[in-house]
């Protein structure tokens, strides 16, 4: 999922036009900033277990913007509904955890019930859809 930003505005296409090397400047600080920006929003949502997930985030650059997602293998999994599976240990002979006493417990296999979607990057898109484009024109205008 990502956020797109169209503009019709005359004055700042004239502008994009006229002086590619600013235009490029502006481009650039609005991914920075921008990508910075997304990836503390997308923390906040992120659920806090471990950390791993929220560790994870991060940002590439594209040639017209950029792309903030979470690294990790199961992202997909936090991000929608799970139903009903089995887990199994995929490089141990058992799985391994902790209640919240710290007792330790073991299972060559659980019946995991299944995970309500936490929607971490769909709520951060819709947080950051206004300050993206509030933050697009901020920068624009220091460089106009």
């Amino acid at each position: 999922m990502s956020v797109r930003i169209t503009v019709h505005a005359e004055e700042f296409i004239a502008f994009m036009k006229s002086e590619p090397e600013r235009a490029k400047a502006v481009l650039r600080d609005w991914q920075q900033q921008g990508s910075r920006e997304t990836e503390q929003q997308m923390s906040l949502f992120a659920p806090i277990r471990t950390g791993t997930y929220r560790e994870s985030i991060g940002s590439r650059f594209t040639p017209k913007g950029f792309v903030t997602y979470p690294n990790v293998d199961y992202a997909d999994i936090v991000e929608e509904v799970t139903g009903p599976h089995i887990i199994r240990p995929r490089n141990a002979k058992a799985l391994r955890w902790f209640n919240e006493a710290g007792a330790q417990f073991f299972a060559k296999k659980v019946e995991h019930p299944g995970t309500a979607p936490q929607h971490v990057v769909k709520r951060t898109a819709e947080q950051m859809r206004g300050v993206l484009g509030y933050l697009y024109r901020r920068i624009w205008e220091t460089h106009h």
